[in-house]
């Protein structure tokens, strides 16, 4: 298969895989080589009230290649913190 069919389904698998996230699916996919590489996260509990829609939802595991892992969410980064205490850039134009 070539470079760019590789790069295009790879796209396609990582595309398919963050659509799958939220619903607990799972994909797989044959690689060049011949060996099936697969994903498949946890399911998580659809939400039902207006506070838990508004809560972080994410699988607790995922399995990837018949190994499981335990994952979670981590907050790297909230709006208006700042990374490392320096200052953030800010390239902001005015336009009349």
């Amino acid at each position: 298969m070539s470079l760019k069919k590789n790069l295009m389904l790879l796209g396609c698998m990582a595309a398919l895989t963050a659509s799958l996230v939220s619903c607990g699916g799972g994909s797989s996919i044959t690689s060049s080589a011949g060996s099936e590489k697969s994903i498949t996260f946890e399911s998580v509990k659809a939400p039902e009230s207006d506070a838990e829609k508004r809560a972080i939802l994410a699988s607790a595991k995922v399995n990837v290649n018949s190994e499981n892992y335990t994952i979670g969410y981590n907050t790297i980064l909230r709006s208006g913190e700042n990374p490392g205490g320096r200052p953030c850039q800010r390239n902001i134009r005015t336009y009349r």
